[in-house]
Order: structure tokens, then C-alpha cells, then sequence
């Protein structure tokens, strides 16, 4: 499922760090009207596999140091769900403070406008292209440390492939078989990311993610790599692959 909730704030700056922020609104909302809910993420196990991930979208940001400038006051955030029950209670959370306003860092405002719901388009190809809305963040713990990587570094894909298995196997229990899912940069970029108090590599732009039906299709609803609840990971389906080379077959026979 997919929630989109379009938010009007106060004033058009936001700290460069404001993942935190939009994940306070959330556990807000839910606390506020949904506590089993809310418990099951945070208070029971907060070390718990979240089934969900989301993507701000800033009207025309402008980054100096640590603030951003809006070109605008309006914006929107969308949710990705996997399960339906919890979707409908995110939307009922929601419902409960829309056009309330919620404090934001630097003596900001938040309100929610409009909130929408509807479902995921199901793929129904092996291959598909994908786009992030959020950036894809890839963790790789050794030596005690954690490091981010960029889609250019040698082990990236490996380290891809133990967060994908790990979602799948925590929220599905399903084991994922190696190399059943690759991802592969098409038009890709590394970006560096400020979120909470640390700046960290993350990757954007279009990617190729393949894999099989079961495993494509709940991924586009719980996102990719780490910190998915955080707001990375997010990402929309550009096409399916088969659907491309047919348009270039059919112009090819014009």
C-alpha cells in the first residue's frame, strides 16, 4: 500500500538533518491512535524489522550547510506499506491529526492537508528499473565499525544482497537463496546524506533490480538497504523491463 500525505509548513527552511523530524510525526501519529502499533515498532522490539519506508519531497531545496531553503511551504510525503491491516492504521494515525499542527525543528510548523491511499502496482517481470525517491543506503559492519557504500565500491552488491535477504527473511521468514537478487546502476549517483547528527554516503538515481516476483514485489513496499523506516530506501518503478523492449520492438517495426 502506499500513503501520500501532503504536509503545509510553516516556514519554508528545514534543517539539512530532517529525517528525524518527519520520523517523530510518524511515531506521533501512531502513539497518538495506534498503540499497538506504535509498541510493536518501538517499545516491545525496537530492534524489530520495520515493514515500511518513506521519501520526503521538498518544493525546489536550495542546501547551505546545514538548513535547506523551500522554494515553497508545500510539500509531500509518501509511505510505502506492506501490510494492509498496518496500512490502514497509518491512515487513520494521520486522519486523527490532519490540519493539527506538529512542532518541527527551529521553531517550524508541520500540518497535514490531504491524505491519500491506494495500492502498489503489482510487476509481473523479473527485471525491472527503478528510481529512489530516497536515497538507497548499503551497510557494511566490520571490524566493529559501520561504513555506507557507494554503488561504485567492490563489495556493494554483496552487501545489497544481505540487507534485501535479511528484509525478506525478517518480515516473510523466507531464506533467500545467494545471488537471487542483484541490483545494477544505470544512471546513478553517489550523494552524501546528513541524518541524525552524522553524514553518511548514500546512492540515487535509476538503478535495474532483479529478482524473483515474490521478492520484487515486496521490496517496492518495504524499500532497500538500511535505515528503511528512517526514510531511505524508497523507490518507484519506473518500468518493467519487458515493457521496454517491446516499445523498442515496436518502434523498430514502423
Amino acid at each position: 500500500m502506499i500513503l501520500k500525505l501532503y504536509f503545509e509548513l510553516e516556514k519554508n527552511t528545514l534543517p539539512s538533518d530532517y529525517s528525524p523530524a518527519f520520523l517523530s510525526m510518524i511515531k506521533n501519529a501512531l502513539s497518538y491512535s495506534c498503540e499497538e502499533l506504535y509498541n510493536s515498532y518501538y517499545e516491545n522490539n525496537k530492534s524489530k524489522e520495520k515493514n515500511f519506508c518513506f521519501a520526503v519531497r521538498l518544493p525546489a531545496p536550495k542546501f547551505q550547510n546545514d538548513k535547506i531553503e523551500l522554494g515553497d511551504t508545500n510539500g509531500d510525503m509518501q509511505i510505502h506499506i506492506l501490510d494492509p491491516e498496518d496500512a490502514i492504521d497509518f491512515y487513520n494515525a494521520f486522519m486523527s491529526q490532519k490540519n493539527k499542527n506538529y512542532p518541527f525543528p527551529n521553531g517550524n510548523k508541520i500540518k497535514i492537508t490531504k491524505i491519500e491511499m491506494r495500492n502498489h502496482k503489482t510487476v509481473t517481470s523479473n527485471t525491472i528499473l527503478i528510481k529512489m525517491n530516497s536515497p538507497l543506503l548499503v551497510r557494511c559492519h566490520e571490524n566493529g565499525k559501520d561504513m555506507y557504500l557507494s554503488y561504485k565500491d567492490e563489495n556493494f552488491q554483496k552487501y545489497f544482497f544481505m540487507s534485501a535477504a535479511h528484509t525478506i527473511k525478517e518480515i516473510l521468514d523466507i531464506e533467500t537463496p545467494a545471488d537471487s537478487i542483484h541490483i545494477e546502476p544505470v544512471d546513478a549517483r553517489k550523494t552524501v546524506v546528513n541524518t541524525f547528527g552524522s553524514k553518511i554516503t548514500g546512492n540515487i538515481g535509476i538503478f535495474k533490480l532483479t529478482g524473483s516476483l515474490t521478492l520484487l514485489n515486496t521490496l517496492i513496499q518495504t524499500g532497500l538497504g538500511s535505515r528503511r523506516s528512517q526514510g531511505f530506501g524508497c523507490f518507484t518503478v519506473i518500468m518493467e523491463v519487458w515493457k521496454i523492449a517491446w516499445k523498442l520492438l515496436k518502434n523498430r517495426t514502423r
